[in-house]
Order: structure tokens, then sequence, then C-alpha cells
């Protein structure tokens, strides 16, 4: 009879984030980046609410010049 191994899936995982470890950061940023684009075609709304979100954060002093502008 075969011998069948099997992983549980905490091991599966490790091996996974050991033999890749940018694997994990890429996934969550590819999901975040999901979620994010369905929010903003939900339709209701104020999608500029969460289009900062899909941009790189700016440095303080120069947000707060933008927001004196405005």
């Amino acid at each position: 009879m075969t011998k069948i191994e099997s992983k549980t899936a905490s091991a599966a995982v490790k091996d996974i984030l050991l033999s890749d470890p940018d694997g994990l950061h890429e996934m969550i940023r590819a999901v975040m980046q999901e979620v994010l684009e369905a929010e903003m075609d939900d339709g209701g709304g104020d999608h500029r609410a969460h289009a900062d979100l899909l941009l790189p954060a700016a440095p303080a002093s120069q947000a707060s010049q933008e927001h004196q502008h405005a």
C-alpha cells in the first residue's frame, strides 16, 4: 500500500513563505488593490475618498500645503 504524506495547512504555508519571502507581501498588495478597486467600482459614495489609498502617501509637509490651498 502506498503511504500518502500530508502536510498541515500551517506547514504548507510556512514552506511557501520560506521559499518566497516576498510572496506574501505581493499577495497582500494584490488583494488590497482588488478590494480598493472593487469599492471604487461599486458606484456608491464618493470615489475621491478612496483614491488616495491607491497612491503612495505624500510627505506630511506637502499634504498640509495642498490641504491649505483647497
